[in-house]
C-alpha cells in the first residue's frame, strides 16, 4: 500500500511516507518547491493548484525537475486545450474531482490525465 500525506515539516514519520502533498497558491516560491524536490528524489510529489492555472512552462519546468512530479486541479472542461498541452509534453496531472460512476471516468480519462481518483 502507498500512503500519501500532506507535507509537514515536523512529522517524524515523513521517511515512511510515499506521497507528498502540497498545496500551491498564487504567491507560493517556484525556488522553494525545486529545492524540496532535490531533498526528496525517491517521493512522488502531488501538488494541489488551489484557484490558479500556472503556465505550461512552469508545470513542464516542475515535471523536469522531479521525475514523479504530478500536478492536480479542479475540474475545469473550458481549459481542454491546456490539458492537452501538459498531455502533449508529458507533464502527469489529475483532477481532484473523483470519478463517481463510468460516464465521469470516461469524461476524466478524455483529457488525458495520469491518475484517476474513483467515489462510490
Amino acid at each position: 500500500m502507498r500512503v500519501a500525506a500532506p507535507f509537514a515539516l515536523d512529522c517524524p514519520c515523513k521517511d515512511t511516507i510515499d506521497e507528498f502533498n502540497l498545496l500551491y497558491k498564487q504567491d507560493s516560491k517556484l525556488e522553494k518547491m525545486f529545492v524540496f524536490f532535490q531533498e526528496h528524489p525517491n517521493k512522488r510529489i502531488n501538488v494541489f493548484f488551489e484557484n490558479h492555472m500556472p503556465t505550461v512552462t512552469t508545470l513542464i519546468a516542475l515535471s523536469a525537475a522531479h521525475k514523479d512530479f504530478h500536478a492536480c486541479f479542479d475540474f475545469n472542461p473550458y481549459e481542454k486545450e491546456f490539458f492537452n498541452k501538459l498531455k502533449e509534453q508529458g507533464v502527469k496531472f489529475y483532477f481532484s474531482l473523483p470519478a463517481y460512476n463510468f460516464t465521469s471516468l470516461k469524461r476524466l480519462l478524455s483529457f488525458g490525465v495520469s491518475d484517476v481518483y474513483l467515489a462510490e
